[in-house]
């Protein structure tokens, strides 16, 4: 456990138990708990982390639709990268174009996270899609890339089927 006033983690910190046996977490006087995570790296997947973000991936070594990159990913145990802040996405290798897993299949005009099917919020749809974006061009347009351009990343809605992009698959850490 970290104790930000004292500067200090303390090593083996334990949880109070409260009522029917429930875990406590420490109050913010006592610290910041730390819980380790684990990222299963078989079949290529590896851990990445940036500050206190961090995801168990694999990126493609073969350009797929969406349908054929959201079957592998699952028969890996994963789903196709999911992320609620921009500054997540730049846990991804930059310089690509990704398929991830949000998309409007369901209902046209709503974006999903494939890992929740929770909508994604309007303040993070407004800062990841480029300017007239999501346009669902020619009424087809119903999954999502991630481009990295420059210094910077922007979302499309594009075509799920008919288009290839490479995409990244993601596995829930283990604590």
């Amino acid at each position: 456990m970290y104790n930000a006033f004292t500067g200090l983690c303390t090593p083996g910190s334990y949880l109070k138990t409260g009522t029917f046996g429930a875990a406590l977490a420490p109050t913010t006087t006592e610290g910041d708990l730390f819980a380790p995570a684990a990222c299963d790296t078989n079949d290529g997947f590896t851990f990445v982390t940036s500050g206190t973000l961090s995801a168990c991936i694999k990126v493609s070594s073969v350009p797929m639709t969406y349908s054929n990159a959201h079957a592998h990913c699952l028969s890996l145990g994963a789903h196709l990268y999911v992320s609620r802040s921009i500054e997540r996405f730049y846990l991804l290798p930059g310089s690509l174009v990704y398929i991830i897993g949000l998309t409007d299949l369901a209902k046209e005009g709503i974006f999903v996270w494939e890992d929740n099917g929770y909508v994604i919020t309007e303040s993070l749809k407004s800062s990841l899609f480029e300017p007239g974006e999501p346009n669902n061009s020619n009424s087809n347009e119903d999954c999502v890339i991630v481009v990295f351009w420059g210094l910077g990343i922007f979302a499309k809605d594009y075509a799920c089927e008919g288009n290839e992009f490479q995409f990244v698959c993601e596995r829930p850490l283990v604590l």
